[in-house]
């Protein structure tokens, strides 16, 4: 995991721990994450990178898992998504921590009160297929998103922790 650490303000700065990497993947029900994970994938990607391969076109749920550590203490801490697909539910250490149907557009969560600093945490992540979406979803008809590329799900973008004491 790699940390960045920038502040316009050098007496508050942020620390952010990029989580892209080798993370592990299982389809799954929507309820219920998967009891073991024998396939990992690089995030961030598509479902079809996965290995060893398992047939994503009927599973309707996708859960990803990885673990990361985070030392010192911080005011304020978010997991940040640049973007998934489709519709995303969260949990941190057995916690839910947040939910987004938005597809093509950043999400963060408050982990505060499920992280464990200075010790492993385990970060969960269930993603869709496009047809688990509610009515209500922007994804819409987009006629670049109905092309095959875009019918996959995944963790598309980076995921990150931001902490910072202000």
């Amino acid at each position: 995991m790699s940390c960045l650490i920038f502040s316009l303000d050098k007496s508050h700065p942020r620390l952010v721990f990029l989580l892209n990497g080798t993370w592990s993947i299982e389809p799954g029900s929507r309820d219920v994450p998967p009891t073991e994970f024998k396939r990992t994938i690089p995030v961030p990607s598509l479902v079809d990178c996965a290995d060893p391969q398992y047939d994503w076109h009927s599973a309707e749920y996708h859960w990803y898992r990885t673990s990361f550590r985070v030392e010192g203490k911080k005011k304020h801490t978010f997991l940040k998504f640049d973007q998934s697909q489709y519709g995303t539910e969260v949990w941190l250490n057995g916690r839910r921590v947040g939910g987004s149907i938005s597809c093509y557009t950043s999400h963060e969560y408050r982990i505060e009160d499920a992280l464990r600093e200075n010790e492993e945490n385990v970060l969960l992540v269930r993603v869709g297929a496009k047809s688990t979406l509610p009515p209500e979803s922007a994804v819409g008809k987009d006629q670049e998103k109905l092309t095959s590329l875009w019918c996959h799900s995944g963790c598309v973008s980076s995921r990150f922790v931001e902490r910072t004491s202000s």
